[in-house]
């Protein structure tokens, strides 16, 4: 995968060409103050009019119900602020209608979705939209190590770009209508539904129609407009006879090839243009743990669970032995 393709997949990049067949979208730059807060340990979010502190000290609360070390330590953390950015955040969720779906140049917080009231990324104000950004894994990578995989970038740390956020118009998009879609040398190739982890019976007696709509948008919309030969693209099929195009992101291992695999989806090249892609979805009910469960657990039971972190496992190991002698003591 080279740079120029990951470049290119940068949401920024492509937008006003494709915005015609796309969800209306506003970009707002991200000042290093604010790439520097996304950074940072800790979630303190801004202040703001729905902004609550714990009500530690009740009137009710006794001296002895309240834990004062917390409560000063909670006192000594100042809410971040940048107005100019939150003003323009909010001026653009009003703008397109009250809720978005927000995401950096490539990524979307789609992680950290468990950690909002309803399990989405429907955001409201600016402090949803942090809260996601700054409990999201994927947002960091974008933030630090976007090229990471480019194989003609001696050091990623050296390229300089303008990080974006970028809101999304909301959308109930249901999961067994969405699609990604791999183009190799300007041809697609396959095509995988997106929920990669759930049955949904009609896909798989409705796949030529699918694959042949599917190969009409792309002849239509994006065949020799998008800058690169290779990538992928993810699309909302509305209703029949209706595509929306959703994103772009590179053709390698940096996207998820759902029911491909890369080495599968590499071998396509001479794929023929002329014959319909390959499409895949699930053929029977299975069950299948959410691909995103591991990021809503703690790092420590992450790291015993998969051996990770040796030290953490043998310190538990002593706490068990600890604990027994005291036992057997008593």
């Amino acid at each position: 995968m080279k740079l120029e393709e990951v470049i290119n997949c940068i949401f920024t990049n492509w937008y006003l060409r494709f915005k015609d067949i796309t969800i209306e979208s506003i970009a707002v730059p991200l000042s290093s103050s604010v790439c520097e807060y996304l950074l940072s340990d800790g979630v303190v979010l801004p202040d703001g009019d729905d902004y609550q502190r714990s009500n530690f000290a009740s009137d009710e609360a006794t001296d002895e119900e309240i834990d004062w070390e917390a409560e000063t330590d909670r006192n000594t953390l100042v809410p971040p602020s940048f107005p100019d950015f939150e003003k323009e955040v909010t001026v653009g969720i009003e703008a397109l209608g009250g809720s978005v779906f927000p995401k950096l140049d490539w990524s979307s917080p789609k992680d950290a979705a468990w950690i909002s009231f309803d399990r989405t990324l429907r955001c409201t104000c600016v402090r949803d939209i942090l809260l996601l950004l700054k409990s999201s894994d994927f947002v960091i990578h974008d933030l630090t190590i976007p090229f990471e995989h480019c194989c003609d970038v001696p050091d990623s740390s050296n390229q300089s770009i303008t990080h974006h956020l970028i809101l999304r118009q909301w959308q109930d998009v249901s999961a067994e209508s969405e699609f990604r879609c791999f183009v190799q040398n300007n041809v697609l190739v396959a095509v995988s539904q997106r929920h990669h982890d759930v049955y949904f019976s009609h896909l798989n007696t409705q796949k030529e129609t699918i694959c042949s709509e599917i190969m009409q948008f792309y002849q239509t919309y994006i065949v020799g407009k998008f800058a690169i030969a290779n990538f992928t693209f993810d699309i909302w099929r509305k209703s029949r006879d209706s595509i929306v195009l959703l994103d772009f992101n590179p053709f390698g291992p940096v996207t998820d090839s759902l029911l491909f695999s890369w080495n599968e989806l590499m071998s396509m090249s001479s794929h023929d243009p002329t014959t319909p892609c390959e499409f895949r979805c699930l053929l029977k009910q299975d069950i299948k743990p959410d691909p995103y469960r591991w990021y809503a657990m703690p790092q420590d039971f992450l790291h015993l669970s998969t051996g990770e972190d040796p030290a953490k496992f043998i310190d538990l190991l002593n706490v068990k032995v600890q604990d027994g002698n005291e036992s057997d003591s008593d």
